[in-house]
């Protein structure tokens, strides 16, 4: 699998190999196939064990941009096209990122998930006062080489207290791509229902169907979630 470039502290690109991750520390601007290249095998229980959560601030922009474009080329490779994941997806994360960290902590806010200082996964979220589905969960990302460890729910329950603890309500809702069943059957363990199902505009400049998934009661995101079948 090709390696994944975080560069919250240097630069440094994670892959998996036998069920475990890999990282290395030495800097490369593109991804590197090469799996031997890669040392210091890191158990995804190690990573668990070691994870620490703090709130997002704007100097997260490039480590939060840098994982959400390294999570959409992984997840998204057959969703959005090729172009905008290979040419676009770097600066376009970027920007966002740049202008989304900068917003109030009474319209925003968002949780970083942190392995030996590196980020490793984040959830953002926004006040939707006017909605009658409550608080939107506009990102939810882990690394690709951390995932099915359990940060996701620690993510969703960090922000399921920060919505408690800033007096939103207690309705929470998400959207999510119809191809992208992962996800999909994820949010099901996490007790969230499909309730609507729309065409909307993606990044890529497609038209692309998406359901929004919503809790009645944010206070679910903090229970464990349910086994996978």
């Amino acid at each position: 699998s090709p390696s994944i470039i975080f560069p919250s502290r240097g630069v440094r690109e994670y892959t998996t190999r036998d069920g475990l991750l890999f990282h290395r520390s030495r800097s490369c601007k593109g991804y590197c196939a090469d799996a031997d290249l890669y040392c210091n095998p890191v158990d995804l229980n190690a990573v668990m064990s070691g994870l620490t959560l703090r709130t997002l601030r704007q100097g997260d922009a490039a480590a939060v941009a840098a994982l959400h474009a390294a999570s959409w080329r992984s997840a998204y490779r057959d969703i959005l096209s090729e172009a905008y994941l290979n040419e676009a997806v770097d600066a376009d994360r970027t920007s966002t990122w740049q202008a989304q960290l900068g917003l109030p902590d009474h319209e925003a806010f968002g949780t970083a998930a942190l392995h030996a200082n590196d980020l490793v996964g984040f959830v953002y979220v926004r006040h939707m006062p006017d909605s009658p589905w409550g608080t939107l969960i506009d990102n939810l990302h882990v690394a690709p080489g951390a995932r099915s460890a359990g940060i996701g729910p620690k993510l969703l329950a960090a922000a399921a207290h920060g919505i408690d603890t800033r007096g939103w309500g207690v309705r929470v809702h998400l959207w999510v791509y119809d191809a992208n069943v992962r996800a999909r059957r994820f949010y099901a363990r996490m007790g969230g229902i499909e309730v609507e199902h729309a065409i909307k505009p993606a990044p890529d400049g497609q038209s692309l169907p998406e359901w929004r998934v919503a809790w009645a009661d944010a206070t679910v995101l903090s229970r464990p979630a349910l086994p996978s079948c």
